[in-house]
């Protein structure tokens, strides 16, 4: 129960701090198979998905196919943690933790 409650207020507290109007923009790196891969990763996240969310803000906290971006990976984070992705709730807290999200240039 205290589990649910910190990250409640957790989430609370990133919905007031949260980066809303950004623009997140897409630098793909190569061609080809890859590039296609992205756009369609990209696609399915502005349409809502939150999978497709969790794996395009993981691939702007590592650098692939787009530039490295910490404050854009906490958005997509967000985005995909405020629908239960658990694997997006547990990264977003560890970009938190580790300051990241504000670090960034």
């Amino acid at each position: 129960m205290n589990l649910q409650r910190f990250f409640g207020c957790f989430f609370i507290f990133i919905a007031f701090n949260a980066m809303a109007g950004e623009d997140c923009c897409i630098s793909g790196k190569g061609g080809g198979e890859a590039s296609q891969e992205l756009e369609e990763i990209v696609a399915l996240a502005e349409k809502g998905d939150p999978e497709a969310q969790n794996t395009l803000a993981w691939r702007y906290q590592e650098g692939i196919g787009v530039r490295k971006d910490y404050e854009c990976a906490a958005k997509w984070y967000r985005l995909a943690a405020e629908q239960g992705v658990f694997q997006a709730q547990e990264s977003l807290g560890g970009l938190y933790y580790q300051g990241l999200p504000y670090a960034s240039t």
